[in-house]
C-alpha cells in the first residue's frame, strides 16, 4: 500500500530492468543520503510520482518508462549539485520542488547538462542557481535544445493557471558561473520572476544565449549587473 521501492542509507544500489506497478504511493523514493542508479525500469500506475528524489540523484536516472502514474512527473527536491551530470529526457517533466544550486569545488566547475526536450517545472518561489560568489566554487549549465526539441523551464502546471506575478523565481548565473560552460540554445523560459523578480539574472557572468525565448515573466526578461 506504500512506496514500491524505497532507497535509504548510504548505499549505491543498481535498480534496473524491473516492473514497479500499482503501488499505493510513489513508485521509487530515494533518501538524500543514498546514491542509486536507476535504469531501464517500467514504473507504471502508482498512486503518487513514478520517482521522488533529490537533485543529486537525477543524473543517474535514465532509460525508464513511466505510464499511468497519478502524477506523471519526476519529483525533485531542492539540492546542491556538486558533480557534473546530465539530466536525461524522460518523456515526462521534472517537478523542481526546492532551490537547485550547481557548483563544484577547488576551482573545478560542476556542470549540469540538460538533454534536448527536457522540461523543468518549478514549484512556486524556487530557482536554479549556477555558480557562486567564490572562485573556488564555479558552476555551469549546458542546456542545448534543438528547434524540434527545445528545453523548457516553466511553472508547475498542476496548480492551474499561472499567477500574473510570476510562478517561480528564475535562472541565476552568479559571479563564478563558468562562462565557457554556460550555453543555452533553444531554451524557453516562461512564467518566471516570482514577486516581480527578473527571469534570468547574470551577476558578473556572461553565459551564451542563442535562439532562446523568455516570455510571460514578472520582471525584466534578462538583468545584468556587475560587469556581466
Amino acid at each position: 500500500t506504500g512506496t514500491g521501492v524505497y532507497i535509504t542509507g548510504t548505499g549505491n544500489p543498481v535498480i534496473s530492468a524491473n516492473m514497479i506497478l500499482s503501488n499505493g504511493s510513489n513508485g521509487i523514493m530515494i533518501s538524500s543520503s543514498a546514491d542509486p542508479t536507476i535504469t531501464g525500469n517500467s514504473v507504471n500506475s502508482n498512486l503518487g510520482y513514478p520517482i521522488r528524489c533529490f537533485g543529486r540523484h537525477v543524473g543517474q536516472i535514465s532509460g525508464n518508462v513511466f505510464t499511468g502514474n497519478q502524477y506523471q512527473k519526476i519529483f525533485v527536491s531542492g539540492d546542491v549539485i556538486r558533480n557534473s551530470c546530465s539530466w536525461a529526457y524522460p518523456d515526462i517533466p521534472y517537478l523542481i520542488n526546492g532551490d537547485i544550486s550547481v557548483y563544484g569545488d577547488s576551482g573545478i566547475p560542476a556542470v549540469l547538462t540538460l538533454e534536448p526536450g527536457v522540461e523543468l517545472q518549478f514549484a512556486r518561489y524556487y530557482q536554479l542557481t549556477i555558480g557562486t560568489s567564490s572562485s573556488t566554487n564555479p558552476g555551469g549549465l549546458m542546456a542545448q535544445g534543438t528547434s524540434a526539441d527545445p528545453i523548457l523551464m516553466t511553472y508547475n502546471d498542476s496548480v492551474g493557471s499561472p499567477a500574473p506575478g510570476g510562478e517561480w523565481d528564475g535562472l541565476y548565473f552568479d559571479n563564478y558561473a563558468s562562462d565557457a560552460d554556460c550555453i543555452l540554445e533553444h531554451v524557453q523560459i516562461e512564467y518566471a520572476g516570482y514577486s516581480s523578480n527578473d527571469c534570468l539574472v547574470c551577476n558578473g557572468s556572461s553565459p551564451t544565449l542563442n535562439k532562446c525565448v523568455i516570455s510571460n515573466g514578472a520582471g525584466s526578461a534578462i538583468y545584468c549587473l556587475n560587469s556581466a
